[in-house]
């Protein structure tokens, strides 16, 4: 009898015991199992979130294809508005591109019925990048917040938008061009490159003898009497490569550079100028020592080197330079492979190499000066009576093998 309960209190034992070793032998499979299921619903839950990236991805694209095209339209409408020179082709040239105008008007509708202080700076500058650089100088004039820096910026919003402005749009070649200057502002930088966009115009002239051809058009100019200028005052050029093309009906046209100069510096009664000291004129040579002297007068850090003026004439083919001190002269070497009494040719100005060459039918015809180094325009300075001469932005010639 005295065993009976022990053998139940012994079974009664190992039963929990036996259950028990049941359980945890079943632990390792559940936690498979759950495991499976967890790496079920992680990869679930991957797919739906590669579809949701997918989704956000192709709607990027699109934004970004929108952009682009928005700031094409935008690109298209500066030039349009770049192209009307400061008060030199009168109001018809300025109707005739109404419809342009047009565009930006109702650009400008829109933004002045927004309350832009709802926005923070990042997306108001993202806005703003938009806008050319005539309409941010009127922009920061309207209020503080646009036209100064503040808080821990060190740039205005304005200045934020011109510097995004130019980075998204300008090409590896126009930034080449394009160096900024310390004491310049990305505005002027912007302004800059909308204006090398532009069409090419002699938008300074000075001397009493020359004239626009068409009213319409800063790109021609004729010669009414010898020893007057006409310069493309606005297209300052600073770095890189430039090539222009001269169109003359007939060869009394000096064509080249010149230091970047102001008609101010000359008041309002100068009849007649010679930038080079050129045989052939009357002008004493006191009067010529004081034009140079004049003309020197406009000098600034950015004039680089001692060549201020060089220049081809190309009825005699003979290059020309001045530091407007002392001169140099010569006859282009190659001439004879070109006809001189032909009337279009090439000026290519490398300021990387500091050089000004001779181009013909594409040909690089020779060197008419080398170190040149700092700021040039354009320009060209009559020697005739009669005559005109058109200057054109064209493709860069491909060099010589």
């Amino acid at each position: 009898m005295s065993n009976a309960p022990r053998q139940s209190k012994a079974n009664d034992a190992a039963r929990p015991a036996h259950e028990d070793t049941s359980l945890v032998s079943k632990q390792p499979l559940l936690k498979l199992v759950r495991s499976e299921e967890r790496i079920s619903s992680l990869e679930s839950e991957n797919r739906d979130l590669a579809s949701a990236l997918e989704a956000l991805k192709e709607k990027n694209r699109a934004l970004e294809d929108e952009n682009l095209n928005l700031r094409s339209e935008n690109e298209r409408l500066r030039t349009i508005q770049v192209r009307i020179p400061d008060n030199q082709c009168g109001s018809k040239r300025a109707n005739d591109l109404n419809g342009g105008d047009d565009l930006v008007k109702k650009f400008k509708m829109i933004v002045s019925f927004m309350n832009l202080s709802l926005f923070d700076d990042d997306l108001v500058v993202s806005a703003l990048s938009f806008l050319g650089s005539d309409d941010l100088v009127s922009l920061a004039k309207t209020s503080k917040r646009f036209g100064l820096p503040h808080g821990n910026d060190q740039m205005s919003l304005v200045e934020r938008a011109a510097c995004r402005a130019f980075m998204v749009s300008a090409s590896q070649e126009e930034a080449a061009k394009l160096p900024k200057y310390a004491d310049e502002s990305h505005l002027e930088l912007l302004r800059q490159l909308e204006i090398g966009r532009a069409e090419m115009g002699f938008d300074l002239l000075i001397g009493d003898s020359i004239q626009y051809e068409d009213p319409l058009t800063t790109s021609r100019v004729r010669s009414v009497h010898p020893e007057s200028i006409a310069v493309c005052r606005r297209n300052v050029m600073r770095a890189g490569k430039h090539f222009v093309q001269f169109s003359q009906k007939t060869s009394c046209f000096d064509v080249g550079v010149i230091r970047p100069i102001d008609r101010r510096q000359f008041g309002s009664c100068i009849s007649r100028i010679v930038p080079m000291p050129a045989g052939g004129t009357d002008l004493s040579s006191e009067e010529i020592a004081h034009m140079h002297v004049t003309l020197m007068s406009a000098k600034s850090d950015r004039w680089k080197g001692t060549v201020h003026c060089a220049s081809y004439f190309h009825l005699t083919s003979e290059a020309e330079w001045t530091d407007w001190e002392t001169h140099g002269r010569k006859v282009m070497e190659n001439s004879q492979d070109f006809d001189r009494f032909g009337h279009i040719f090439g000026l290519l100005l490398d300021l990387d190499a500091g050089t000004l060459s001779l181009f013909a039918n594409g040909n690089n015809i020779g060197l008419i000066k080398d170190g040149l180094a700092g700021e040039y325009c354009w320009f060209v300075c009559s020697w005739s009576d009669e005559g005109s001469c058109r200057i054109t932005k064209e493709t860069m010639p491909l060099p010589d093998d």
